[in-house]
């Protein structure tokens, strides 16, 4: 992804976050406990970090339990119009895509952002990107198309 299209692609969303929130209504759900319930970790919220989350814990053999306040699971994802960022995946690589790097990418969050995000969070986040993309694509069978808005 060029610098110009992430620098696009962070300024839709944070447009497109606010006309979703706008858009969204909720439901209050009363939760009941089970009894002699045992988890090994909890975890809060069903967005892309939290299922994420779940799928990883299950996969390391431990019991998760994920809670999400909301009527679906969404969580801070929806923000991000179905886009999830890389810099050298295998999507890209197979449409001639080459030339990104974790660095660059962090410079245009940083640049974008205005400086307001983490930088070492950021950083941890750019550099993982790519390997994050391809486990949610082998694992758990997520085809992302590169230079597109949506997964199918």
């Amino acid at each position: 992804m060029t610098d110009t299209t992430r620098r696009d692609f962070f300024k839709t969303a944070a447009m497109s976050a606010v006309g979703a929130g706008a858009a969204l209504t909720t439901a209050t759900v009363a939760a009941k406990p089970v009894a002699n319930a045992k988890y090994d970790v909890i975890i809060l919220g069903a967005g892309c970090g939290g299922l994420t989350c779940a799928i990883r814990a299950a996969q390391n053999g431990l019991k998760p339990i994920l809670l999400e306040k909301m009527p679906m699971p969404a969580g801070n994802t929806i923000y991000a119009a179905g886009f999830f960022l890389g810099t050298n995946t295998s999507f890209q690589k197979a449409k001639g895509v080459t030339g990104d790097t974790p660095e660059a990418f962090l410079k245009d969050w940083m640049k974008v952002s205005q400086g307001k995000v983490v930088e070492k969070l950021a950083k941890v986040v750019c550099d993982n990107a790519d390997a994050t993309l391809e486990w949610l694509h082998d694992y758990c069978g997520i085809n992302f198309a590169a230079g597109s808005k949506l997964v199918w």
